[in-house]
């Protein structure tokens, strides 16, 4: 049988690397070109771009960061049964926290792409 616990886990760790690879390398990308670009009087693009995706990198350790508290309330959850569901809720949270990180990390890097092509 699935263990649905693990496979969550998975996903959330790949959704974080992709947030990650996606803002990391269109920055990576644009700096190997940036001397060009700006030549091309492109500079307010490629900064503006370049910010933004160095937010969505800032947002994909984040992700990690929620994931990391949530985690932890899951298991003061289970050592402190009478705490229970208030920890359950704060993990809860926690994890939201952590799900629209990671989606704001994702537009920051089609924000970014938008940005530095609508320079052009």
């Amino acid at each position: 049988m699935a263990d649905y616990r693990e496979i969550s886990q998975e996903y959330a760790k790949q959704a974080i690397n992709a947030a990650f690879i996606l803002n990391g390398g269109a920055a990576v990308a644009v700096l190997s070109q940036a001397s060009g670009l700006l030549e091309k009087g492109l500079s307010t693009g490629v900064r503006q771009a370049l910010m933004i995706w160095a937010l969505g990198t800032i947002l994909a350790a984040l992700t990690w960061v929620f994931g990391f508290l949530s985690t932890r309330y899951v298991d003061k959850s289970e050592r402190e049964s009478a705490l229970e569901s208030k920890h359950l809720r704060t993990a809860d949270l926690w994890m939201l926290a952590g799900l629209i990180a990671v989606l704001l990390a994702i537009v920051a890097f089609a924000t970014g792409c938008y940005v530095l092509a609508n320079s052009f």
